[in-house]
This record gives structure tokens, C-alpha cells and sequence, in this order.
């Protein structure tokens, strides 16, 4: 029978070969193809996983929308906009936090986008991709479409598009309202509130869109063939399906060519777009703001894209001249500019027009804005007149119950207050960064722990096992005996050195019997395996204490050898 790789390799590798040339020669011994071989341990150890996995896509296919109509459309573009949330937070926000706030949280909101992301992905994929106007043309020649241009979308495509055209105008219209009247409640007259109402949404709404276009940069650039060939990485494979050092490789470059967006972006087709989030003014003049400046934005995004690109690639040292030839190769690769002007221009009329009709129900145009809000103006004087006076007497009450308390103002006392709030919200923040770094942690030993899991249960097959113990109980027993002693349970008595001193003389421990680990039970163990505890200490509990865990410590013992061979071993 066959060695497994790993074993093998570490018995019979040849200093001057390569991992290529090992795989190659044990290929040539073996006939086992070493990839072949990982997968059937993937097959032996993960069958629940493949089990489940099997059942998840049966039931995507079972949901899956083949002919879907126009409200299937819509909520898979709900999802679309889901994602686009995701990809913003996995990209520029994670790498904002990395690189100016914590490394840890910047890996935690990372995930967390991932996996909005995916998530919203996979829901989205469940409704088939509208048809495209070349599609229909081609199944229906006489379609209506022939009489529009190139590129027009489709209904469906404007459907789908609609939830994530719409996110950044959902955004900053509540933003601006709240602004205005936030200004009036603080004295401001009629137009100091349209002002300030005006700038809030026109920079929340800068702000939503360069970080949806940001993420989407972020997405792009990971994927893109030309970059990845630029940077060494395979252009024709998956992303999932890169080495797990290509992943990390593409996705810090595409972090920082997000970044390099949400920042470019702020003051060049963002700025252009701002003044559509302004909500007043005439119907037909925000119409027309909407429409004109979100299509010009659009069509900057375009050049936008391979311009932080190719910046980036200058920060990876790439030199200048090289980054702009390389600029218009990726400009000239597409999207061209009819192909992205018209589509925009389409969907932005639209789009345009929901959001004016919004705007327009939410701000009345047959109300006065500034004779509405001078008026309110004087009301809000009057009742913070009659507030301040009621404010005046609560805080003289408050100084009073603090001067009882034994403080000086209730300003002191509030302060103290305050000081025990940073201290609660402090621990609450270790806690939440040692619970991510534990995270961190599980994954890495799960990987390593599989590794282990196949030599060992390899070695256990070779030993003498009653024949009512099945190869499914034998490899339960090597999974427990790998979980019992990486598990860090030091005995308490002995603390891990297996014996003590009484009265000058070395005993073993009775505690953890030698071991160093204060055991689990026998009952434990029997329960974990789903065995009678009969049958355990019969057919089970020799092998298990004489073989399987002598073999992890004769692993612990070589790694400490090589790790550190200075280290005395005993």
C-alpha cells in the first residue's frame, strides 16, 4: 500500500529536488497523482462537508429562477446592492482600518464584508441575468429593440440596476432633510437651513457613491486579467482557485487601488455629482442635474479606474512611463466610451426621474421654504427661551443632588461617571480583539489539525484492533487523542512535568498518570466516541494510551529537536 506524501516525502525527500521534482518522483513510484491523493483524504475526513455541500446546491438548483419577471429582477438587484455594500467594506474601509487603526479590526471588518458580500452574491445568482439586447435580437429579430441603439439596456437590465443606481440618492436625501432641519432647530433662517441641508446631502452623498465605486474598484481589480498578469498571477483562473499566496497577493493590491479610488474620486466625478444630491430647487432643473451629472460621472469612473490603477502599480515600482503606457492599454480594453455613456445616459434618465419624483413628494414645491422656516424660526426662539429657563433650574437641581453626593458641580460628578463608561467600553474592546485573535486562531490550527489527522490514522490502522472496532471508530479515536493533547490542559499537581518530589525522591504523577495533562475521563472519552465505557477500556483504551498518544509525543519531541536544538529534550 501506498505511503501517503506527506509521510513520504518526510522519509525519502532528496536535498537538491525541489516539492515539484518530490511530487514528480513519488508520482513515478506511486502512480498516485498527489492532488489525487489530497483529494481522497478531503474525502475521508470532510464526507459531512461534501454531504451538506451536495444538499446546498440541490436546493439552489430547486430555487433557482430560470425565466424570472420583473419583480424577481428587482430583488435580485436588491442583493446586487447588498454586495456592493460588502465589496465597499472589504476594500477601502478594511484597508483604511488596517493601515491607520488596528490591523486586527481591519481583518475583522474585512470578513465581515466578505461575507455580506457572498452571501448576497449567491442569493443574487439564484435569478438568472436579464437578457441583453444583442440576446433578444437574436432569438426574436423582429423584437422592438432593433430600433434602438447599440448598448441600450433592457427593461430588466434597468430593474436589476436599480437598487444599486439608487443607493447613494437614498442616502444622502434623508441626509440632507435631517440637516436642514438640524440648521433650523439651531436658529438658522430659510436659507441657511436649504445650505445647510444642501452641503450635508451633496457630501454624504460624495461620500456613499466614491465608496460604492471604490468597492467595485476593489472587485475589478482583483479579477482583471492585464493586472494580474502585471503582477505575476495567473489572468485565467478564479480567484477562489489562486494559491492562498496569490490571494493575499491581489487582494492588498486591490485594497490599496480602492483606497486610491474612494480618495481620487471625492474631488473628481464625485465632486461632479454632488450637486445632484441637493434636494431643492425646480423639478425640471433637479432633473436635469440628476440625469447630466450622474452620466458625467459615470463616464470619469471609466478613466478613473485605470488612472489609480496605474498610480498604484507606480507605488509597487512600477516606473511612470511604464504605468501610463500601461493606462491606456487597460483604457483601451474596454468598457468603450459608447458602451458606457449611452447605458448611463439611459439609466440615469430613468433613475433621474424617481429620484426628482421622490424629492419632489418629500419637499413640497407649493410650500414657501423661507417664509415656512422664518416662521418656525421665531416659534423654536420662544420655545427655547422657555427651555433654557427650564434648564437653568435642572441644573441647579442637578448641583444640589451632586453636592450631596459629596461632588463638587454635577459637572464633576458627570465626569466621573464618564471615566467608568471609558474603563466598561475599554475591556469591552479587548475582549472583542481577543475573541478576533481567538477566531485567528482556531483557523489555523484546523488547518494544520487536518494535516496531522491522515499519517496519524495511517499509523493506527497498522495496529492490532478488536474486529467490532470499524475503521470510522479508529479514526474518532486518533481525532480525540490529537484534540486531548493539543488542547493546552496542564495538570495542576505537576504542572505538565508528568512527575513530582516527595521527600527527595521523583514519583510519578498521580494526577494526570504520567502524562503531564490532567486527563479527561474514561466516561468522557466513551461518550465522545459513542461507545459503551465497557467497550472502550476492552477494546479501545490500550491502543489508545500505548500507541496513538506516544506517537503525538514523539511528534511534539521532533518538532521541539528541530524548532529548537539548542533545547535540552528530554
Amino acid at each position: 500500500m501506498a505511503q501517503s506524501f506527506d509521510s513520504w516525502y518526510t522519509a525519502n525527500s532528496l536535498p537538491w529536488e525541489s516539492l515539484q521534482e518530490a511530487e514528480d518522483r513519488y508520482e513515478q513510484i506511486y502512480g498516485i497523482r498527489v492532488r489525487q491523493e489530497e483529494d481522497q483524504e478531503d474525502q475521508g475526513e470532510d464526507w459531512l462537508d461534501r454531504y451538506k455541500r451536495r444538499e446546498e446546491e440541490r436546493e439552489r438548483e430547486e430555487n433557482y429562477v430560470a425565466d424570472p419577471d420583473g419583480f424577481d429582477q428587482l430583488g435580485a438587484g436588491i442583493d446586487d446592492a447588498q454586495a456592493s455594500y460588502g465589496s465597499a467594506v472589504a476594500g477601502p474601509v478594511s484597508g483604511f482600518l488596517s493601515d491607520y487603526v488596528s490591523e486586527d479590526l481591519g481583518a475583522y471588518v474585512k470578513e465581515h464584508g466578505e461575507e455580506v458580500r457572498d452571501r448576497n452574491l449567491e442569493e443574487s445568482a439564484q435569478v438568472a441575468r436579464p437578457k441583453s439586447r444583442e440576446e433578444i435580437l437574436k432569438e426574436d429579430p423582429n423584437s422592438w429593440y432593433k430600433y434602438l441603439p447599440e448598448s441600450t439596456p433592457t427593461g430588466h437590465e434597468i430593474l436589476r440596476q436599480t437598487p444599486t443606481s439608487l443607493a447613494a440618492a437614498g442616502i444622502a436625501l434623508p441626509a440632507a432633510l435631517a440637516g436642514g432641519y438640524v440648521a433650523g432647530a439651531a436658529g438658522l433662517a430659510g436659507l441657511g437651513t436649504m445650505a445647510v441641508g444642501g452641503a450635508t446631502g451633496m457630501l454624504v452623498g460624495n461620500t456613499a457613491s466614491s465608496l460604492q465605486v471604490a468597492g467595485e474598484s476593489y472587485e475589478r481589480a482583483k479579477d482583471d486579467p492585464l493586472l494580474r498578469e502585471e503582477l505575476g498571477v495567473d489572468p485565467n483562473k478564479k480567484f477562489e482557485d489562486l494559491s492562498p499566496e496569490e490571494q493575499k497577493k491581489m487582494d492588498r493590491f486591490a485594497t490599496d487601488v480602492s483606497q486610491t479610488a474612494f480618495g481620487h474620486r471625492l474631488y473628481t466625478s464625485g465632486a461632479v455629482e454632488m450637486a445632484s444630491f441637493i434636494p431643492y430647487g425646480g423639478v425640471l432643473a433637479r432633473y436635469i442635474l440628476d440625469t447630466g451629472l450622474g452620466t458625467a460621472s459615470e463616464v470619469w469612473d471609466r478613466s478613473l479606474f485605470t488612472e489609480d490603477a496605474a498610480d498604484t502599480l507606480v507605488e509597487y515600482g512600477m516606473p511612470k512611463e511604464k504605468a501610463l503606457e500601461f493606462q491606456e492599454k487597460l483604457l483601451a480594453r474596454g468598457p468603450g466610451l459608447w458602451e458606457t455613456f449611452w447605458p448611463a445616459l439611459v439609466q440615469e434618465g430613468l433613475m433621474g426621474g424617481v429620484s426628482t419624483g421622490v424629492e419632489t413628494a418629500v419637499t413640497d414645491h407649493r410650500v414657501n421654504s423661507f417664509a415656512t422656516s422664518t416662521k418656525f424660526q421665531k416659534e423654536q426662539q420662544l420655545e427655547a427661551q422657555k427651555a433654557g429657563q427650564k434648564e437653568l433650574e435642572k441644573e441647579a437641581d442637578a448641583n444640589r443632588e451632586a453636592n450631596r453626593a459629596g461632588f463638587s458641580s454635577a459637572e464633576a460628578m458627570k465626569d466621573a461617571d464618564n471615566a467608568r463608561d471609558r474603563l466598561v467600553k475599554y475591556e469591552t474592546q479587548v475582549e472583542k480583539l481577543e475573541a478576533i485573535n481567538e477566531r485567528k486562531r482556531e483557523r489555523e490550527e484546523k488547518k494544520w489539525r487536518k494535516k496531522l489527522l491522515r499519517p496519524l490514522f495511517d499509523e493506527a490502522m497498522k495496529l492490532k484492533w478488536n474486529k467490532t472496532i470499524t475503521p470510522e471508530d479508529i479514526f474518532n479515536t486518533v481525532r480525540l487523542a490529537l484534540e486531548e493533547m493539543t488542547n493546552p490542559s496542564i495538570c495542576p499537581k505537576c504542572n505538565g512535568r508528568k512527575q513530582v518530589i516527595i521527600m527527595d525522591k521523583l514519583y510519578k504523577c498521580d494526577l494526570c498518570l504520567g502524562l503531564g495533562r490532567k486527563p479527561m475521563s474514561d466516561r468522557t472519552r466513551s461518550s465522545y466516541l459513542n461507545k459503551g465505557r465497557h467497550i472502550f477500556n476492552t477494546h479501545i483504551k490500550y491502543n489508545y494510551f500505548n500507541n496513538i498518544i506516544p506517537i503525538i509525543e514523539e511528534w511534539e519531541l521532533e518538532l521541539q529537536r528541530v524548532f529548537n536544538p539548542y533545547r535540552r529534550v528530554k
